[in-house]
């Protein structure tokens, strides 16, 4: 049984292939040249996410081509794009979140931390503590001596004359029993809460750098 071997096949190459720097052509015989690639990764990152977005950047160094939020001024002839979306200088995000603003607020406004009105309530009672009186004790007498005294004598009104001589213990009258008050009046107390928390509000959160690509 024979076998027969095509010929091998013949595959011409040009000595230079043209390049094109076109990324929405029809032709076959080009390549594309750098530019062209570079070209085509901007639209498909422009599609996805435009490199001066914010994005989270989970190391301390970003890498080259990115910039962290912390608010630094922009080089406008570096970075034309970045100047063109953020001014002079890039947002300062640092202890920041990124919030969607509400209808009054716009795009890239800063809004300095708020904590929604609230009240404590603290009900302070005035109180009428009217007349307290003391125990009624007071029924009683004292007594006292008038001292020695004369009774009776003989002989003349000298000292030399005899008597008697006596002391006599007397009392005072009973004054009943009584008490005493004293009208206490109306007052009240005042009342104070004590500070509590941190210096800002926070919310439990994994802290990232936010961070731009350089444009």
């Amino acid at each position: 049984m024979s076998v027969i071997i095509p010929p091998p096949i013949k595959i011409e190459f040009p000595e230079q292939i043209a390049l094109s720097d076109s990324i929405n052509g029809s032709r076959k015989d080009v390549a594309a040249s750098e530019l062209a690639v570079k070209t085509l990764f901007e639209e498909l990152s422009v599609g996805i996410l435009p490199p001066w977005y914010p994005r989270p950047c989970s190391t301390e160094i970003p890498q080259s081509d990115e910039l962290i939020l912390k608010g630094q001024a922009i080089d406008a002839v570096l970075y034309p794009k970045l100047a063109e979306i953020y001014g002079a200088h890039l947002p300062d995000a640092r202890g920041r979140g990124l919030v969607m603003p509400t209808g009054a607020e716009r795009v890239l406004q800063m809004v300095t931390g708020q904590i929604k009105s609230h009240n404590h309530p603290v009900h302070v009672h005035a109180a009428n503590l009217g007349r307290k009186h003391t125990n009624t004790t007071g029924n009683h007498n004292h007594s006292y001596n008038t001292g020695t005294s004369l009774h009776s004598a003989s002989g003349n009104n000298s000292v030399q004359g005899t008597g008697t001589f006596y002391s006599t213990n007397r009392h005072t009258n009973h004054s009943g029993n009584h008490s005493h008050f004293i009208d206490m009046g109306a007052h009240a107390h005042g009342a104070h809460s004590d500070l509590v928390g941190q210096s800002r509000n926070t919310i439990d959160a994994l802290l990232v750098n936010w961070v731009v690509k350089k444009c």
